[in-house]
């Protein structure tokens, strides 16, 4: 089932499940939300169309508005016709790439399909990668990063191949902010290299400041054409939450990012921490680094809200994917497909039915880790694992 070419064929099948399935059953979100009006004045204001305002200041971050503000400008195409287009194309993107990355991180085949399928299986993309809104261009930016972070180790050309991700990253942010955190993995990449620790210093600075001056020198045109900035749009957006207290439900945001996946991240994590010297999977810990210092970014964000958080998830998936590791095959597509069933379908009911049921879906969950990692063939796996014990699973 999961030979090389026949993997790739059940990634694209199930990215067109998944879409299918997910257009219907979040329609009813998709059409009347609070931001796709900016977007959509966003995208005139660039081409000087009839409707143009910016609101919200989505005009410094262009390169999303450029191709439905195109489309309307040349082909008379309501901008979002060509957004929800725009959106779906990224989201097959996404989805192959987390795949591709899981692959070069664990060589597995099932494991880098499953942990694909845990993805594409969290709320967060199920529902709001197909909206009129700019959090799918970020997961892209962040996901081609990782894979391209990843592609740089092997490279035979690595200063061009450097030059490309610190540039592609750059242009990134303005589609998305949080596109800055493919760079971070990139530069987590680096500090993990074989080398002398001056020469990672040495490249963590030079693809930095390429990073740092194609980043500004995007800022200042796009402040000269449109007299705003991100920086005055991230301050003005803290100036108007500033007095939010905190509240309990904020946590469940967090929740929502993997929703019941989050047992098998901290159960990656208890795998890894106590495995690796065995394991020694120097990717794995790259992602850690990088999940480490993104969660730092959190703290930046003025809106803690699930779709915003969910930039971290590409590198949660990670390790939410070395978390399947001792289970049995058969045991790991229970995880994942039962998992990923319950995340939709408590997704639906919160939202089509106001039917509060997380802590029912988290019950069933573990639950269902538990009962497998009871199993003889799993049990036997852990130990060996928790205990460090030599040899292969």
């Amino acid at each position: 089932m999961f030979h090389k070419n026949n993997t790739a064929y059940l990634v694209i099948i199930t990215l067109i499940i998944a879409y299918v399935v997910y257009w219907i059953a979040f329609d009813f979100m998709r059409w009347d939300t609070f931001d796709e009006p900016s977007f959509i004045g966003g995208a005139r204001m660039i081409f000087g169309l009839e409707g143009a305002f910016d609101f919200q200041s989505r005009i410094t971050k262009p390169l999303v508005l450029l191709l439905p503000g195109f489309m309307e400008w040349a082909f008379n195409i309501h901008p979002k016709i060509t957004f929800i287009l725009q959106n779906s194309v990224l989201f097959f993107l996404t989805g192959w790439f987390m795949y591709k990355s899981l692959w070069l991180i664990y060589r597995e085949k099932q494991l880098a399909f499953l942990g694909f399928l845990a993805f594409i299986m969290c709320q967060s993309y199920a529902i709001y990668a197909l909206m009129v809104l700019s959090d799918a261009a970020g997961w892209f930016f962040i996901v081609i990063g990782i894979y391209l972070s990843l592609k740089y180790v092997s490279s035979t050309n690595k200063i061009r191949m450097g030059i490309i991700i610190a540039l592609l990253m750059a242009l990134g942010i303005f589609a998305k902010e949080s596109a800055v955190i493919g760079m971070i993995f990139f530069l987590s990449i680096l500090m993990t290299e074989n080398n002398a620790f001056k020469h990672k210093i040495k490249n963590v600075f030079a693809y930095g400041l390429i990073f740092i001056i194609c980043t500004a020198t995007i800022f200042a045109a796009v402040h000269l054409q449109f007299g705003d900035n991100i920086i005055a749009r991230v301050h003005e957006t803290h100036l108007a939450t500033k007095n939010d207290s905190f509240h309990i439900s904020k946590l469940w945001q967090l929740y929502s990012v993997l929703d019941v996946f989050w047992m098998l991240f901290f159960a990656g994590v208890l795998w890894f921490l106590r495995s690796h010297k065995k394991i020694n999977n120097r990717f794995t810990a790259t992602g850690l680094i990088a999940l480490l210092i993104s969660t730092g970014l959190l703290l930046l964000m003025p809106y803690f809200v699930d779709r915003i958080l969910f930039i971290i998830a590409p590198l949660l998936i990670i390790l939410v994917t070395y978390g399947l590791i001792p289970f049995s095959n058969i045991s790991r597509i229970v995880l994942v497909v039962g998992g990923g069933i319950i995340n939709i379908l408590v997704a639906w009911l919160r939202y089509r039915h106001h039917i509060p049921v997380i802590e029912y879906g988290m019950l069933m969950y573990g639950l269902l880790i538990a009962s497998l990692a009871m199993l003889p063939v799993n049990r036997k796996r852990i130990l060996a694992l928790l205990s460090r014990t030599s040899g292969a699973f």
